[in-house]
């Protein structure tokens, strides 16, 4: 699913969730980015990594936050870990808050995050 703030898809051949996130975030885009990962997810079978670019995302409000923390804590049985792509101080701390319930690593571009994840699948 695509919109102007977020996109979400899985990729089944490496059971890896990719999700970009950009911009600032209202109620009703979090709402609707709520909804689509719920979508997404619910028809995947067993346990998955994320792999979250969050490059141009802006600092987010509390809310947000802590709606990424309780929807986060809802998947958590499911996710093996989740790479972040992101370099901004402010934002790295609101994504490592938010994402307290799974094992992460941030990284500094897409092909690192994805050999992390390919090393975390190979070794199950």
């Amino acid at each position: 699913m695509n919109n102007s703030l977020y996109e979400i898809r899985w990729e089944p051949a490496v059971a890896t969730l990719i999700m970009k996130l950009s911009g600032f975030w209202n109620d009703a885009v979090y709402t609707d980015f709520s909804y689509e990962l719920t979508r997404v997810t619910e028809g995947i079978p067993g346990r998955y990594s994320v792999l979250l670019d969050i490059g141009g995302s802006l600092v987010q409000s509390a809310e947000t936050i802590a709606g990424h923390e309780q929807l986060l804590a809802k998947h958590r049985a499911n996710v093996e870990r989740m790479a972040i792509i992101g370099s901004g101080a402010i934002t790295r701390m609101q994504a490592k808050r938010a994402t307290n319930v799974v094992e992460t690593c941030f990284f500094p571009n897409e092909a690192d995050a994805r050999s992390w994840i390919k090393e975390s699948r190979e070794g199950a």
